[in-house]
């Protein structure tokens, strides 16, 4: 039996910014599969401020109506060739997070040290991480408001995929879900863990001398910490591939969840990767390798003049988008 697949989309949202990127995906991975399509966004992940939703937010004072939804709507719909299994919802602008503050104490409680440098690092990419799957656990919520689903796939525009990708030949199950990552060397600091090869991101190797850097291993060999490190698998939240039971599993995590620490990975567990890996563990779902070949894109710079303005950390900044 052919599984039905919904392929979920809750980061930005470049609307006609990025037409080879939606072309990608259509092609790979939305028309082999047959999938129905969630997209949800929040106001600051509209990257496009020449498209229809940020129009007609502009012309609400910037309050989400229905003329917005239905904006946002046929801007999807517009980048997905016009899909007729697309589905969205626009979100609010996100409150004040609080995992800050959740970061201080963890630490204080397991009277754990670290330099301040790392700790506002890992502050500032766990808010990231804390809202990146606050909007996912709305695209999950969405997707089975038009279910039910046998397989969810987590999607990001800018990760394009090598070759069509058939959802029926990955097996899933409840207690387990696929994931990209690739071999790295972790240094004896536990907070950097660099590539063996600056092209895999996936997992794949794109040649096939590809298991090692070996310009990094040089430059690694003249660094105590990186010299005495360890070959380490460094998962990636690019894009899962799971059962509805093991993606609710990831829907659900940053919300409200304690933070989990690991003393023996990356970052004690609290950069965004491992902190997601500690928490599917906790409920009981493992992360398999997922061997789809895929690169990673950036938004051209001369696109630029397209992006809204936005603080200097802004989602949509072109230092984040073009960078």
């Amino acid at each position: 039996m052919i599984p039905r697949v919904a392929v979920l989309y809750s980061g930005r949202f470049y609307g006609n910014l990025t037409p080879g990127w939606m072309q990608n995906h259509y092609e790979n991975l939305i028309i082999p599969n047959n999938a129905s399509v969630f997209v949800v966004a929040d106001l600051l992940n509209i990257c496009d401020a020449y498209g229809l939703t940020v129009s007609a937010i502009n012309m609400s004072s910037g309050t989400i109506t229905a003329n917005a939804q239905r904006a946002f709507l046929e801007d999807a719909r517009s980048v997905f060739f016009g899909w007729p299994y697309v589905y969205v919802r626009l979100l609010e602008r996100d409150p004040p997070s609080n995992i800050l503050q959740r970061t201080i104490k963890t630490l204080e409680t397991l009277k754990l040290n670290m330099t301040l440098k790392h700790f506002m690092r890992m502050g500032s990419l766990l808010r990231t991480w804390q809202r990146q799957f606050e909007h996912f656990a709305q695209a999950d919520d969405l997707c089975r408001q038009f279910g039910p689903f046998d397989v969810i796939v987590r999607a990001r525009a800018d990760i394009l995929l090598v070759n069509k990708s058939s959802i029926s030949e990955l097996p899933v199950s409840d207690d387990s879900m696929y994931a990209l990552g690739y071999n790295s060397w972790l240094y004896t600091d536990q907070f950097t863990a660099s590539k063996l090869h600056p092209r895999l991101i996936s997992g794949v190797c794109p040649s096939k001398n590809c298991s090692v850097d070996r310009k990094a291993m040089v430059r690694c060999n003249r660094r105590t910490e990186c010299k005495q490190g360890q070959y380490h698998w460094q998962w990636q939240d690019f894009m899962f591939v799971g059962s509805p039971r093991s993606i609710a599993a990831l829907a659900q995590m940053a919300r409200g969840s304690r933070l989990l620490v690991d003393t023996s990975s990356r970052c004690l567990g609290l950069c965004p990767e491992e902190q997601t890996v500690l928490q599917l563990a906790r409920q009981k779902i493992s992360l398999v390798p997922l061997r789809w070949e895929v690169r990673q894109a950036k938004l051209p710079a001369h696109l630029a003049y397209r992006l809204p303005s936005q603080w200097k950390a802004g989602p949509c900044t072109e230092g984040r988008a073009t960078k």
